[in-house]
């Protein structure tokens, strides 16, 4: 809940903390961490803990298991930024809560971003049509590379049986089947 609560959703507000400097892509990073990186990180860790193998492996899967969350999270947002695209619209609060994705991830999309905040809601037309679809290439880009992190987070540490393989190939079956919802 402390990453729901760190969203915007003031959309002017949000317009002037991003012209204060008071909001940037950090924000993101926290917004993602808090809401589901914590969440998938403690399940992890709890799970080496179950297994009695907690200490160092237990925080290596707490980080393994955020950086899940964290991509999990980002595929989330994602669906969002193609469900945008294919509307071709989008409302000031919509792009509140999708604004510190941008600025994390496409900053040169910024005086777009706060256009849109301060209006009451636009068509996406170019050039904002061009900085979504980018906007979705990165973020494709970025939960694979969270991905690819967490698997080497775990890297020689899992067993070499069904259950370190499937702990290398998870991360992907499980973005992909959120992705199918």
């Amino acid at each position: 809940s402390k990453g729901a609560f760190q969203e915007p959703l003031d959309p002017l507000a949000l317009a002037r903390g991003i012209r204060s400097g008071r909001a940037d892509g950090k924000l993101y990073e926290k917004i993602i961490y808090l809401k589901t990186g914590i969440l998938f990180g403690a399940a992890c860790q709890l799970g080496a803990i179950a297994a009695q193998k907690g200490g160092a492996f237990g925080k290596t899967c707490r980080r393994y298991g955020s950086l899940i969350g964290e991509a999990y999270q980002i595929a989330d947002d994602r669906k969002e930024v193609i469900d945008h695209l294919s509307n071709r619209s989008i409302r000031a609060e919509e792009m509140a809560f999708l604004a510190p994705a941008f600025l994390c991830f496409l900053e040169e999309a910024t005086p777009h971003v706060i256009s849109v905040l301060e209006s009451d809601g636009t068509n996406l037309e170019p050039p904002l049509l061009g900085f979504f679809r980018s906007m979705a290439t990165r973020m494709d880009e970025e939960i694979e590379r969270r991905l690819d992190q967490a698997v080497s987070e775990v890297g020689g540490a899992l067993p070499q049986n069904e259950y370190g393989d499937l702990s290398t190939r998870a991360p992907w079956e499980l973005i992909q089947m959120f992705q199918k919802l």
